[in-house]
């Protein structure tokens, strides 16, 4: 680098974009929200004052954006929170050859809490993948312990395919697991070959609840405001910035109610404020409708009945005609049978133990049968 240029000067290398030879003009001409600093090399900049549909990043299935919208948006997190409560709530049996275990603690082992495990890998099991860290003896389980998927990284053979091991990042530190040191559980995708889904309940649900959270924002931003409608003001007779921005303010703050004043007179030959967009009258009736049909696109990325998913819309009498459809259909079975499959396989094998979910134990499948019979 010559001597005197700062590091990120025009004669610097630079790996993946070329340099200008006026450092930063082409950002400001395109519009850059930052036009007077214009030292270094400009990627990429956002004001964030859209919504957060600008932002889309996928992990396995889910990553920040899905664990944003669960934060904000409460259908979504429903949603999981169903899933993962079903399946947790599902009677487990476990089998050792054709003899049912009726001592199911014995079975756990040292997992103190089997159905708050549950929970947790089916309701991550909606992002496309869920992780925990066992430690087998060689008679019981000693313990299993859940893990949050976003600090397990698998890692495959670029030639075979094969899974090799897996990352376990925490914090500021990483650690290298053998495969069997964790367990895994990716639900099932024909787009996979092997690996984290990536197309799952929350990854189909992220376009529905960021609709709803940028309309809730709206709706904030508006309440902010006063409920008053953007709007411009043409005005003559204001011939510099300072006094032009002084009755931007004037007008603002009047509008907003900052002032007791009835009338508030501004300094100006003219001044017509144009008022921009919807109100909230205009608003009011959409914001239903859209609202009513992206938590009905939630519902049915995770197999819900929106009846259930939506209770104000459901009789008794039709609940366990839907709860059965819901457990025996859609991303529900595939995602318990892959919390059984992946225990099985993973876990209860090496003991000769055999678990699964009977479904038709539930009382809404039993009276059914009872209605039958009778």
């Amino acid at each position: 680098m010559p001597r005197g240029h700062p590091d990120y000067g025009q004669a610097a290398a630079t790996a993946l974009i070329a340099t200008v030879a006026d450092m930063g003009e082409l950002a400001a001409r395109l519009g850059s929200i930052n036009t007077w600093d214009r030292r270094g090399i400009t990627v990429w900049q956002d004001d964030f004052e859209s919504s957060v549909l600008r932002w889309e990043m996928f992990s396995g299935g889910a990553g920040a954006t899905a664990a944003q919208l669960r934060k904000i948006s409460p259908w979504l997190q429903k949603a999981v929170n169903m899933t993962g409560n079903a399946v947790a709530q599902l009677p487990v049996v476990f089998e050792r050859g054709e003899e049912e275990i009726v001592d199911t603690e014995m079975v756990w082992g040292g997992v103190t809490s089997p159905r708050s495990l549950i929970y947790k890998l089916a309701s991550a099991l909606c992002g496309g993948a869920a992780y925990a860290l066992p430690e087998l003896a060689s008679r019981a389980i000693v313990d299993i312990r859940y893990v949050v998927p976003s600090t397990i990284t698998p890692s495959f053979n670029p030639a075979t395919g094969a899974l090799e091991y897996f990352t376990r990042s925490y914090n500021t530190t990483s650690q290298r697991l053998p495969i069997d040191d964790v367990l895994y559980f990716w639900l099932p995708d024909d787009t996979v070959e092997i690996g984290p889904a990536d197309i799952t309940p929350i990854s189909n649900s992220l376009l529905a609840a960021g609709l709803i959270a940028a309309m809730d924002t709206t709706i904030k931003t508006y309440g902010e405001n006063g409920f008053i409608k953007p709007m411009f003001a043409v005005a003559e007779g204001i011939s510099t910035a300072s006094e032009r921005e002084r009755a931007e303010n004037v007008l603002s703050s009047f509008v907003r109610g900052m002032w007791r004043n009835v009338v508030k007179i501004v300094n100006a030959k003219s001044l017509v404020p144009q008022s921009v967009g919807a109100g909230m009258d205009e608003l009011k009736g959409s914001y239903i409708e859209i609202t009513r049909q992206q938590i009905e696109s939630i519902a049915a990325s995770f197999g819900i009945p929106s009846a259930i998913f939506m209770s104000d819309n459901a009789f008794a009498s039709e609940m366990d005609a839907m709860i059965k459809v819901w457990y025996t259909s859609g991303q529900f079975v595939t995602i318990y049978q892959c919390v059984e499959d992946t225990l099985n396989d993973q876990v209860f094998t090496r003991y000769g133990i055999k678990m699964h979910f009977d479904v038709e134990r539930l009382q809404a499948f039993q009276d059914e049968e009872n209605d039958m019979s009778g």
